[in-house]
């Protein structure tokens, strides 16, 4: 056998690469034979794919990392109407008060923005009525000398304008009663009448009167053409309770 290892080296050329060098027991300890790649079946060339399987499999790992975002603490909406306290609610135990909800006329602050009952005028069929071009349009007095309405004023800024027409001839006299009440006993109300001239508002004139009733008129003068149109202005001196209503009543009379 010491004799078949130069032989065999020179057979194969002195290509080392394609065998190993190493020497194996065949078990009876008295023969070796050379160990050649084609032996060994799961050592080198499955160790580098082993490497491999191990690096890759490592990538992966790493990529987990993102789904630590997973584990944080989301917000929550104790009381299901849609906002979170990080949503700005400001009481997240009451579905009824979020950024979203209609503030009222109640005396709280439903929508979470330090304002009280700023929504209140919502609930007032005659509004917006602030501007001159805005007024409740109550046609022609000479056609409906009686008129009644409820309005109310949902905060000092508040403006109720009612616009009205009246017809005048030299010789006829009118006068129109006006007549406010259900005013609230801690608020000052005001009317105030004008008239049309141009493109232009005149004041006729203005009253008030804290509490109670509070009534007025105006009426036209002898040989004068005091027909037109005007605007009655019911306001507030003080800040008045959004849900106390008043009576207003507007009478034409001519004689």
């Amino acid at each position: 056998m010491r004799l078949l290892i130069p032989l065999l080296a020179m057979t194969f050329g002195c290509d080392w690469s394609a065998a190993t060098k190493t020497l194996e027991d065949t078990g009876d300890g008295t023969e070796e034979r050379l160990l050649t790649d084609d032996d060994d079946t799961t050592g080198g060339d499955n160790g580098g794919p082993g490497g491999d399987s191990g690096g890759d499999n490592g990538g992966p790992g790493g990529d987990g990392g993102p789904g630590g975002d997973d584990t944080g603490t989301a917000p929550t909406d104790r009381d299901g109407d849609g906002y979170s306290v990080e949503d700005g609610d400001c009481d997240d135990d009451d579905e009824r008060v979020n950024p979203g909800a209609l503030d009222d006329c109640d005396g709280w602050d439903e929508d979470c923005d330090e304002e009280v009952d700023e929504d209140a005028w919502q609930a007032d069929v005659y509004e917006p009525n602030d501007d001159w071009d805005e007024a409740v349009q109550l046609g022609s007095l000479d056609e409906n000398p009686i008129q009644s309405l409820t309005g109310y004023l949902h905060n000092g800024a508040d403006l109720d304008r009612y616009e009205m027409t009246l017809d005048d001839e030299d010789w006829d006299f009118f006068v129109v009663y006006l007549t406010l009440s259900n005013i609230p006993d801690d608020a000052t109300y005001r009317m105030t009448v004008y008239k049309q001239n141009g493109s232009d508002w005149d004041e006729f004139g203005s009253v008030y009167q804290t509490g109670g009733t509070l009534e007025t008129y105006f009426n036209d003068q002898f040989l004068v053409d005091d027909g037109g149109t005007f605007q009655l202005v019911v306001s507030a001196d003080s800040e008045p309770p959004c849900d106390r209503t008043y009576q207003l009543d507007i009478v034409h009379d001519e004689y």
